[in-house]
Order: C-alpha cells, then structure tokens, then sequence
C-alpha cells in the first residue's frame, strides 16, 4: 500500500529510548520498515537466515498510514554520540517524515535527514500466533548471564521449563554446563518439564539488548519455537518486544 502523501509524522522522544529500539531492531536486521504510529512506531523484522524474527514496538497509539524505510545504520549512527553526552533518559529528540524523507532532531544543533527505502524491497514477516505449553518469568540480567555462561560451552543450548525453574544446558565434546535460574513456572498439562534445543548464536544479541529489562517471558513447547516477551520503560517511553526463535532440530 502507498503512503498517504498529505499525512505528515511528527514525533519527539527520548533518545535513549530510540536508541535502544534502533539497537535491538538492528540486532536481527540491517534495515526495516517502519509503521508509523500516532506517537511511536513498529516494526517486524526477521534474521537473514529466516531463524529467528521479532516485533518491536516503540511508544503507542494507531498507524497512521504512513511507513518508511530506515537504514538502521544511520539511524544508529547518528544517536550514538547523542547517547553518550547525554547521559539523561529525558534528552529528546524529535522525528519528523512524510513517508518519503525522515528527519531527525537532535535538539543540540543537529539534523539529519535520509531518504527512505525502496519500501518494494523491505519485507517484514507475519509473526504467528500460538499458544505454547510452557512459561516462566526470570529477569533480564538472569538470562543474559546464563546464556553468556552456556556460549563457553557451544552453541547448541537445551532450553527446559519446569514449574520450579528455567534450566540451561550445553554439552561440549568432553564438558557440560547447567545454569538453573529459580522462577514460577507454568505447565499446561501434567508433564513435570518441557523443553527443546535452540541455537545460542541467536539468543544471546537479543538476551544482550535484553539485559537490563525487569522481567521477561519465556515460552516454549517440545519442538516448537521460542518465544520471549517483554515491556520496558526508558524515559518514560514503553518499549514492547516478542522475539520468535526456530528450534535446532538439526544443523542451521
């Protein structure tokens, strides 16, 4: 669908909160569409290797009609050293697009501005809907250091639920390692566990952007894909993730 050339865009957010997004966006793909929304935008992306996808939103409220193609790089580029100098969540900056050029404020004395995308090229994948046998809640620190201890090890991780527990383990040729992180699990039918093999490679960038989130939520099935949920807040701007990855059943 083409954009609607009489909409303009205009949003003012934390740059902290926007570089967290453009990061963790950045961390499956180089580039993405976004959808811009009444004071926010979303996006779905998927890994080059079709492994893994995730949707990130940024801020809230309805689309607006308009989406453009943002070369993360530059977007990531230009807010680096805004962060750093920046320290406060509540620095801002403000965006601005007609669906066709992207404009981004700095509020120091600096603008930049890109022109999109070819939104022909850009191809978000549908996330798919399902309901999975197991969950459990840990943190972010938690998981990120479990799954930093597993990578030591190898890349082929065992993921299992208990109604007690999130256990992590990886076999080497002549070593093994189990991170056992305690959390209310839930399993809906009367098995005492579940689990299933993933891929540490694509776990550990998202467990890395993941870091410092309160709670996350994971959700598994034997075979299935993993889900991970969480909503964070960076100055006080909510940012709401699901990521998807594909279990190792055999070699990527």
């Amino acid at each position: 669908m083409e954009n609607d050339t009489s909409v303009e865009w205009t949003y003012e957010v934390s740059g902290k909160a926007l570089m967290t997004f453009v990061k963790e966006v950045n961390n499956l793909d180089c580039d993405a569409k976004f959808e811009l929304l009444e004071n926010g935008i979303t996006v779905n992306v998927v890994d080059p290797s079709h492994v893994s996808m995730s949707s990130v939103t940024l801020g809230g409220g309805k689309p607006i009609g308009l989406s453009y193609g943002m070369e993360l790089r530059r977007l990531r580029e230009s807010l680096t050293g805004h962060t750093k100098m920046n320290a406060k969540e509540t620095s801002m900056v403000t965006m601005n697009c007609d669906g066709e050029i992207m404009y981004v404020d700095l509020q120091d004395g600096t603008k930049f501005s890109w022109r999109g995308l070819d939104l022909s090229t850009l191809s978000p994948p549908t996330l798919p809907e399902m309901e999975l046998n197991a969950s459990i809640s840990v943190t972010g620190q938690q998981f990120a250091l479990g799954i930093q201890r597993q990578r030591r090890i190898g890349d082929l991780a065992r993921v299992m639920i208990t109604k007690d527990n999130l256990e992590l383990s990886v076999n080497g040729t002549t070593s093994r390692v189990v991170t056992t992180i305690s959390g209310a699990g839930k399993i809906k039918d009367k098995t005492e566990s579940v689990h299933s093999n993933y891929s540490l490679t694509y776990l550990a960038g998202i467990a890395k952007e993941w870091k410092n989130v309160d709670t996350i939520t994971l959700e598994l099935g034997e075979n299935y894909p993993l889900l991970a949920r969480k909503v964070n807040e960076i100055g006080g701007v909510e940012i709401k993730s699901k990521f998807f990855l594909a279990p190792r059943t055999e070699d990527y």
